[in-house]
């Protein structure tokens, strides 16, 4: 061994064992050292998910009851459409539910209401309705139910004037029963369950307004049907339907003060009094001054007709109610205009034009009006109308018997039969006082042979042979000149008397006699004086109907032809 050579390395051994020499393992590189890995930062804790929050006792009840009601409906229904395990399955759902709440478990009956409506979402998904088709029934729904309510039940109203005042102020909100006196139809002015109630004396109402309908009004009610009401300034008067004597309302002067529409100013020369009628008491209120600005005292008698009632305003000075629109005029001189207030033309053809004149005075007076309406055409009803054919070249009998049946179911007959059958039925021919009339016509008629006649909806038209002269006459006589049988074979009587006495007369001559023709714009008539009128009736207001308004019997002279 030299030196160098490193001693063997000496493996440990056991005492008293000889040990074998161990060779040497070979020596590995050192691997290279690696950097170490920075250390991660531990990862927060998460905390612990909370207990869904439980719904309310009353919520749980209210969802299982509407849960149970729509499957029940989509079993009904659809239960063909699903398939036998489920149905199954909402079926035991359904059971647990009425279990459930029969136990008052509503924990776990929230637990089932959720499973059921998982089971309904999964399998029967179409049945179920969506939440926008729910939302918009939901609002049909009450949209009904409001309707309903307003327009047979209850309905809002706003006070649109003081007439009602001290009772109603201008500008105050009330409900109206509408069922008190029958149930209105929605949609229509048909007022059905009269048996309800009517109207009786004192009640406050509410109705249309009988000149325009598409307003409403409120007034008290004071006349019923058949009574008289008389009203002397501050004195109201009821002659009840069947009596013979007024009877004045007993009234209470108050010491209150009259105050404006906002309730806060005192109003000069105006009285409370507290009103009885039919054991109803209410305040009304006068004002004693008759300035027009202030309103006016009014006087008069009111007849109210049947279906009708009038009303009065509490505000008695400053109410428009039936004291002002029950006015009549019976006859109005219709010689060149008319000048009445508010006339309309409810005439099936316009037989007038509307003119009016530009007065200042009557612009700065308010309570005045003025307006005038002018003839343009004739009448058909107030017409007459003449043709005459003389010696035609075809014949008098051929002429005849065309005219005869142009008119649809005409009665032909003779005008001695026609004559001798009004004689015994008309009032008026057969009046004894009329005696000259009938031999008249006998003697005219003796010379007149067959008779054609027929009445449409506005004339008489008659067709006359006079078969000695070889004429024939057409005759149309309108339903205002000729209103029976009788006028219209006196009509005859004049035509062929002044034809008799000279045939050389045209038509015009024959059918006008002695009288002057006038072409103007003045209002002239064929008939008698009385037709020479226009009339303008009003009624006390109806809770269903309107007052007539109308033009009768009255024609201007036609043009030249």
């Amino acid at each position: 061994m030299t030196q160098s050579d490193p001693p063997a390395p000496q493996a440990p051994s056991q005492q008293g064992a000889p040990q074998a020499p161990t060779p040497a393992a070979p020596q590995q590189p050192a691997a290279p050292q690696q950097p170490a890995a920075p250390q991660q930062p531990a990862a927060p804790q998460q905390p612990a998910r909370p207990p869904a929050k439980r719904r309310s006792v009353g919520n749980v009840k209210a969802a299982a009851s509407l849960l149970l009601k729509e499957a029940r409906k989509i079993l009904k229904k659809y239960e063909s459409r699903i398939a036998p395990a489920p149905v199954a399955a909402i079926r035991g759902s359904m059971v647990e539910l009425d279990r459930l709440r029969e136990l008052r478990s509503w924990e776990p009956l929230e637990d089932e209401c959720e499973r059921l409506d998982e089971l309904l979402h999964q399998h029967a998904s179409f049945a179920r309705k969506s939440p926008l088709r729910e939302t918009v029934e939901n609002i049909g729904i009450a949209v009904a139910v409001a309707l309903a309510l307003r327009s047979c039940l209850y309905e809002p109203f706003k006070i649109p004037s003081g007439s009602m005042m001290p009772t109603l102020r201008s500008g105050d909100h009330i409900f109206v029963n509408k069922f008190a006196y029958g149930i209105q139809i929605p949609f229509t002015t048909t007022v059905v369950g009269g048996f309800l109630g009517s109207p009786q004396r004192g009640d406050v109402i509410v109705f249309r307004y009988p000149v325009d309908e598409s307003e409403d009004f409120i007034k008290r009610v004071m006349g019923l049907p058949g009574d008289t009401v008389r009203v002397e300034g501050n004195k109201v008067s009821v002659k009840r339907a069947g009596q013979a004597e007024f009877e004045e309302l007993e009234r209470t002067k108050l010491d209150e003060k009259c105050l404006d529409d906002a309730a806060v100013n005192v109003v000069p020369h105006c009285t409370l009094y507290s009103e009885h009628v039919d054991g109803r008491s209410y305040t009304v209120r006068y004002k004693s001054s008759s300035d027009p600005r202030t309103g006016q005292r009014r006087f008069g008698e009111w007849t109210v007709p049947e279906g009708h009632f009038l009303v009065m305003g509490d505000n008695r000075n400053e109410s428009h109610d039936s004291l002002a629109w029950t006015k009549q005029v019976e006859a109005v001189a219709a010689d060149g205009l008319l000048s009445v207030k508010d006339l309309r033309d409810l005439t099936p053809e316009k037989l007038f034009t509307l003119v009016r004149p530009d007065d200042t005075t009557a612009r700065e007076d308010s309570t005045y009006d003025h307006i005038v309406y002018m003839a343009d055409h004739a009448s058909d009803a107030h017409g007459l109308q003449l043709e005459v054919w003389r010696d035609p070249v075809l014949g008098h009998e051929v002429i005849l018997e065309t005219l005869a049946q142009q008119p649809e179911a005409a009665t032909r007959t003779t005008f001695a039969e026609l004559l001798t059958g009004l004689l015994a039925t008309d009032p008026r021919l057969g009046n004894p006082s009329n005696k000259p009339l009938a031999e008249r016509l006998k003697t005219v008629g003796q010379g007149i042979g067959a008779v054609v006649y027929q009445r449409d909806e506005v004339a008489y038209t008659a067709v006359i042979h006079l078969p000695e002269a070889r004429t024939v006459f057409e005759l149309r006589c309108g339903v205002a000149v000729c209103h029976g049988l009788g006028d219209l074979v006196e009509q005859i009587g004049d035509v062929v008397e002044r034809f008799d006495r000279d045939r050389s007369l045209d038509a015009r001559q024959i059918l006008e006699g002695e009288r002057t023709v006038r072409y103007s714009q003045h209002w002239t008539s064929r008939g008698p004086s009385s037709d020479k009128f226009v009339q303008r009736s009003f009624q006390a207001p109806t809770l269903r109907a309107a007052p007539s308004l109308r033009v009768a019997n009255a024609r201007p002279e036609p043009g030249p032809a």
